[in-house]
């Protein structure tokens, strides 16, 4: 016999009863719990640096999702979504890619890591044993579609929380800057937010009895000897003057290859996001195995050794901290560079030369900042990649002013404003006849109740029949040589006379931003009426969830898998109803719940 402890109620009981002798909870939840949380426990300190500054811990079955190395929401495992988990041979290794996102958080997670790279290992344990077992799934048709996906399915109540630790962060880096002691030196560069932090625990060394000098000194010579030979044999990083006197070229005159970088291919389009070779010389290639390189993304030289690259033509996009925190002195940059920004030259600091492959011209369009602010001793444009290391290189310097005048905006022509009712009977005008037209208008705002009316124009579902938006609300409206019907979904505010005022509208109608609040209130409802709460599973989209309203009485209804007091897993219908009391406070009371035909309550009927 051995005891187990209850998810329910946390108590312990033997393994031998059918069910906790405390709340009723089966033994069989019981185990399995005990299982998913061993399971989970295998790497109780798991982390993992995601894409874009984001990281991730794991401790037991809690997972923290970091921004900059700073909290941004905690929630169980269980919480996270699974949006993409895909592992493709892309040009001769393996990349694993995975999106999940959480409610709570209006920004996707993502992980592209290739099977070359230092933390492939991590990530495929990440993706097999955390993401695959315990996220709940919504799979998206594809990796740039589920990228998508958080901002489309956010619950603002929790991302509003997420959010304001977010901005907490960035508050705490700043006022930690400004309290910065004088004595310490503070880098004038940017602050790298890329690189993962890393928790270093220093243990003392448990005491042990003195021994003899003899054998002290002998272990001393043993290290020594033994870190001679390992740091001995590893190659020394060249300044470039000694790569220079060696090679006789700060240039790389072959094609860096794709192993030294991490990347992610969309289609032919191939994006580098990482550095990882040793190369001290770079040479980005313009195509990898038929794949057009067009983009350097955050972050891709952070703590590189490279002291020279050549990013190839045909890059469009390179993010603003591409070089952050890196010693490379030699650039060269393609003519096909597009909407640069001017934080990216503030990343760059020590350039010794600097060359461009556009003309003067095309510097000025993405260049706009005075010479003092950037940092580079030299600069040329009109520069072939063949050219560089020759005089032909240097024969047209880059021309900058020492201080850009701000560009003074064109006064816009003032457009003549309408009023609201000028606006409707001119837009309507063009489908209906001005008598129609006013009409329709009267009867939104004086009969109905409407108070923001705007004509949109045709529906795409028949001849008569136009989109207009009322008050935030999608309207569509039957009318000819008469007004005949307006309506918005289910709901008719007129049928050859008012069927429905905006008043009783509201009354009735539930927002889609309302939908999210009343539905965590109806699972709360719910899980507190359940045999096994913690065992509840509700459909993650509210697609198959129905909503009513009276008043300030609101009906959700839907299903809920859990398990019973006999330990199976059963899907039960459920309908709840509350009054809401304060919705920003999700503050309500229970009116009537009934449950797989078991109910408490009173009744109240929808209209």
């Amino acid at each position: 016999m051995a005891l187990i402890k209850c998810p329910e109620c946390g108590k312990e009981f033997s393994d031998k009863a059918q069910a906790c002798p405390n709340c009723g909870c089966p033994t069989s939840e019981a185990k399995n719990q005990e299982l998913k949380q061993e399971e989970i426990k295998e790497d109780p300190e798991f982390e993992l640096q995601l894409e874009n500054d984001y990281s991730i811990k794991i401790n037991s079955d809690t997972m923290t999702l970091f921004y900059q190395s700073g909290f941004i929401l905690e929630s169980d495992v269980r919480g996270f979504v699974l949006n993409w988990l895909s592992e493709e041979e892309e040009l001769g290794r393996n990349q694993l890619k995975v999106v999940f996102s959480h409610p709570g958080y209006k920004k996707p997670m993502k992980l592209s890591v290739s099977s070359t790279s230092e933390r492939y290992e991590k990530a495929k344990y990440f993706a097999e044993n955390v993401a695959e077992k315990y996220f709940k799934k919504d799979i998206c048709p594809g990796y740039f579609e589920a990228i998508h996906y958080a901002e489309q399915h956010v619950d603002n109540v929790l991302f509003r929380k997420a959010y304001e630790n977010e901005r907490k962060i960035i508050k705490e880096k700043k006022q930690a800057v400004q309290n910065q002691p004088n004595n310490q030196q503070i880098s004038s560069r940017p602050v790298n937010n890329s690189a993962p932090v890393q928790n270093v625990q220093i243990q003392s060394a448990p005491k042990k009895k003195k021994k003899g000098h003899c054998g002290t000194f002998l272990w001393v010579i043993i290290i020594l000897v033994v870190l001679g030979s390992v740091f001995g044999n590893k190659d020394k990083k060249k300044t470039s003057d000694e790569i220079i006197e060696k090679d006789g070229t700060i240039w790389s005159n072959i094609e860096t290859p794709l192993s030294q970088f991490e990347y992610y291919a969309n289609g032919n389009d191939l994006y580098i996001t990482k550095h990882i070779g040793e190369s001290q010389k770079i040479k980005i290639a313009q195509e990898y195995d038929g794949k057009k390189v067009v983009g350097i993304e955050d972050a891709t030289f952070f703590s590189s050794d490279a002291v020279s690259v050549i990013i190839p033509e045909g890059v469009t996009k390179m993010e603003d901290t591409v070089f952050n925190s890196c010693d490379i002195e030699y650039m060269y940059l393609p003519s096909t560079l597009q909407n640069i920004n001017e934080k990216f030259w503030g990343y760059m600091h020590d350039i010794k030369e600097l060359y461009y492959g556009g003309t003067q011209e095309q510097w000025n369009e993405i260049c706009n900042i005075p010479r003092g602010e950037l940092e580079a001793s030299e600069m040329y444009c009109d520069v072939t990649i063949e050219a560089l290391g020759t005089n032909d290189a240097k024969s047209t310097p880059i021309i900058m002013p020492e201080v850009v005048e701000e560009a003074k905006e064109e006064e816009p022509t003032p457009i003549p404003v309408l009023d609201q009712h000028d606006e409707f009977i001119t837009d309507a005008s063009e489908f209906l006849s001005t008598d129609i037209s006013e009409k329709l208008y009267n009867i939104l705002l004086n009969d109905i109740g409407f108070t923001e009316i705007y004509f949109i124009g045709k529906n795409e579902s028949g001849d008569s029949i136009w989109d207009l938006g009322c008050d935030d609300i999608g309207v569509t409206v039957t009318a000819g040589d008469d007004v005949y019907m307006i309506w918005s979904g289910d709901y008719t505010f007129y049928d050859s006379g008012v069927k429905m005022t905006k008043e009783q509208f509201d009354s009735l109608h539930v927002s889609e931003s309302d939908k999210v609040a009343y539905y965590l209130i109806a699972k709360e409802i719910v899980k507190n009426s359940l045999k096994s709460p913690k065992s509840a599973d509700f459909p993650w989209l509210m697609d198959d969830i129905g909503f009513g309203k009276n008043g300030d009485i609101v009906a959700v209804q839907g299903y809920v898998d859990a398990m019973n007091s006999f330990g199976a897993q059963i899907r039960s219908q459920w309908t709840v109803e509350f009054k809401v009391i304060d919705l920003d406070t999700y503050s309500y009371e229970v009116v009537y719940v009934n449950i797989d035909g078991e109910s408490y309550g009173t009744y109240v009927e929808m209209n």
